[in-house]
């Protein structure tokens, strides 16, 4: 019920709650734990860079604390009951799993409490949409750079095919890529440098799309726009640190093209900003 409502709507429902004569825990109770959920989820991909609310929050887990939780889940003040009760659908668990990973927070035994809680409730990959298998497979990929000594064991405590499921539709959504107004900028200025380069440019396991390339280079230059950013403060966001995290595991070394930073430059100061990083990293 809770996931089908904003933000507004939640704490209407919950002001209601607190005026009602009834009592009901089964509803109010799935406001909280859709509560709990929606905040691991900001945590990865909040947008407004402010740390007094995120410090208040994590004051207030910290009192609930058990002194018995597992190492991983103490970061999250999640114990795994927490974990069983915010799990109650696919949805729920590949974006808390991605949202996890994206952090760095997670462990291999949020990992296999995860999958084992897939195994009970799929039977078979298909159950899964897209978006989902999306996020279970980036949350393995960016798994896998925290614990690479753990692979094997990670790969095998997922449900059988699911990994397989999931990286074939990454690679297909890697080659649906569009290119915006900023990548074409970019591309221009390089242009008017005499820097071949090409745009979106798969990488070599064909599971990464790289916005801009640089022939016989592995050199990734990205054009990070206002998503990728918080809008207060220009802190990177999560999403883009994990692209950029992935990308380096490849092989490929990263300059950021920050559209903030982009949009102040005139074209000379472009080209030579640009220039200039290039040659930093083809030392």
């Amino acid at each position: 019920m809770a996931r089908q409502h904003s933000t507004q709507n939640l704490s209407n429902l919950c002001w209601a709650f607190a005026k009602s004569e009834e009592d009901d825990s089964r509803h109010t109770n799935e406001v909280q734990l859709e509560a709990q959920h929606g905040m691991v989820a900001a945590a990865a991909c909040f947008r407004y860079d402010d740390a007094a609310p995120m410090d208040a929050l994590a004051c207030e887990a910290c009192k609930r604390l058990d002194a018995s939780i597992q190492p991983g889940l103490r970061k999250l003040a999640l114990n795994p009951q927490n974990i069983s009760n915010l799990l109650y659908a696919h949805a729920d668990l590949a974006n808390l799993v991605r949202s996890l990973c994206v952090l760095q927070v997670c462990d291999m035994g949020l990992w296999h409490i995860a999958m084992a809680t897939l195994s009970a409730q799929l039977s078979q990959p298909a159950d899964m949409t897209d978006e989902d298998l999306l996020q279970v497979f980036q949350a393995y990929e960016l798994l896998r750079l925290d614990v690479p000594a753990d692979e094997a064991v990670l790969a095998a405590a997922a449900p059988p095919g699911l990994l397989n499921a999931a990286r074939a539709n990454w690679a297909k959504l890697a080659q649906d890529v569009t290119t915006s107004h900023f990548h074409h900028d970019v591309a221009r200025v390089l242009r008017s440098r005499g820097v071949a380069h090409q745009l979106e440019a798969l990488t070599s396991d064909g599971l990464l799309s790289v916005d801009i390339v640089l022939p016989g280079e592995r050199i990734a230059l990205e054009a990070d726009g206002p998503s990728h950013f918080a809008v207060n403060t220009h802190r990177p966001g999560g999403s883009m640190i994990a692209r950029h995290r992935l990308l380096a595991a490849r092989g490929w070394a990263v300059v950021s093209i920050p559209y903030y930073l982009w949009d102040h430059l005139k074209d000379a100061v472009r080209g030579a900003w640009l220039l200039q990083e290039i040659k930093c990293l083809s030392l």
